[in-house]
């Protein structure tokens, strides 16, 4: 399906695995190599939870890649929390095939989905991600209906902070007046706000 013809019109490919795990399939390394070879300038982006393989397959995996390549690892907490989440995943064996990977040139982002169960941790997660060298640190909001009044309470506690930040340097924001406007993010069930000054 994927020809030469039409790999080489491509910039971005991106593996996100909504129906199950990329990593598992016997034929993704061989798909990352020849897309490689064929459009070398491409970017390749991968979701996964990391759980998958062994640290021997993250080194090889790290090695096909284009030079522009990014993997997103969900690791929802630390040992003691992210399996809460990512059922019958083991978080030491997670954390070494993301070694294996970036030690072997892989560019790797560490992806943490915010839940009540792990919000103590993202402190901690976020200077194990520097220790190990991830290229960056991604926070997400749960989707999960059950997590809905905890995702308001964090929006509004993001408000409180932005509402600070224009209070107390106004000088920063080009204009007399600033108001906050309400708006609804269709991709997430919240009431957020944003500013406009008397300028736009």
């Amino acid at each position: 399906i994927f020809t030469p013809e039409f790999l080489s019109q491509l910039n971005l490919l991106n593996f996100c695995g909504n129906y199950g795990e990329n990593i598992v399939n016997n034929d993704f390394m061989a798909m990352c190599d020849y897309v490689t070879k064929t459009n070398p300038n491409i970017m390749i982006m991968i979701h996964t939870n990391g759980s998958a393989r062994t640290p021997k397959y993250w080194e090889e995996l790290a090695k096909v890649l284009p030079e522009r390549h990014e993997v997103n690892f969900a690791i929802d907490g630390l040992s003691d929390t992210h399996a809460l989440y990512r059922i019958n995943t083991d978080f030491n064996k997670i954390i070494e095939n993301a070694k294996a990977f970036i030690n072997a040139g892989g560019n790797a982002t560490w992806q943490f989905i915010l839940f009540q169960h792990n919000e103590h941790q993202i402190k901690d997660c976020f200077k194990l991600s520097r220790k190990l060298n991830f290229r960056k640190f991604v926070e997400k909001e749960s989707k999960n209906p059950e997590n809905f009044y905890f995702n308001i309470r964090q929006t509004l506690k993001k408000q409180d902070v932005f509402i600070d930040y224009i209070r107390n340097y106004p000088k920063k924001i080009p204009a007399k007046n600033v108001y906050l406007v309400p708006w609804f993010d269709m991709n997430d069930p919240l009431l957020l706000f944003r500013y406009r000054t008397d300028s736009t």
